[in-house]
């Protein structure tokens, strides 16, 4: 995933085994970023363990400059329950805070191979759309932030006949409606 801020710096994160280990579940998210319009970029580094291995990632910034990044995560053990998660720096990537979206019940000891969307809107509110094949109804659902990722309104299923919503994308164009698409 790759994202650029106002000022232009360039955040570019992406999902990561080389330091897997046998008895790890899942991967590790890493980043680097290029203060110079990408001519160089700065050594690249760990920031999210125990992160879906095939599940897609996204990265957004805010109008302040705050980074939110999404993913589904792999609990390290236990049942193989695969909630959507995202972290956000306040301080350009040095560090993320985490918050668990939404606790779905999918238990898959499997590849999902459905991340989670996720876009700002010009009041910086945070959206988050995802599939879930877990909890009382599988489905496509929306959740959103307006205290920049530190929590998040219950989960809202999309389309009560929504069987499958996978690889959704949203935008939050300027009128504030959020526009998702994704493959059925």
């Amino acid at each position: 995933s790759i994202a650029v801020d106002r000022p232009g710096r360039i955040y570019v994160t992406w999902i990561d085994e080389r330091a897997k280990r046998a008895t790890d579940r899942g991967a590790e998210l890493w980043i680097t970023t290029s203060e110079d319009r990408g001519k160089n970029f700065s050594r690249d580094r760990r920031i999210i363990s125990d992160v879906c291995e095939c599940c897609r990632t996204n990265i957004q910034i805010d109008s302040a400059g705050r980074v939110f990044l999404s993913y589904r995560t792999v609990p390290p053990t236990g049942p193989m329950y695969r909630d959507i998660v995202v972290a956000r720096s306040t301080n350009g990537g040095a560090s993320f805070r985490t918050t668990t979206v939404s606790v779905d019940g999918w238990n898959i000891n499997a590849c999902p191979v459905t991340g989670p969307a996720l876009c700002v809107d010009a009041r910086d509110r945070v959206h988050v759309v995802w599939f879930t094949g877990g909890g009382e109804k599988p489905g496509l659902y929306y959740a959103t932030s307006e205290d920049q990722g530190q929590s998040y309104t219950p989960r809202r299923l999309l389309d009560p006949d929504q069987k499958l919503g996978k690889h959704a994308q949203a935008v939050a164009p300027a009128d504030g409606k959020i526009l998702v698409t994704w493959d059925d």
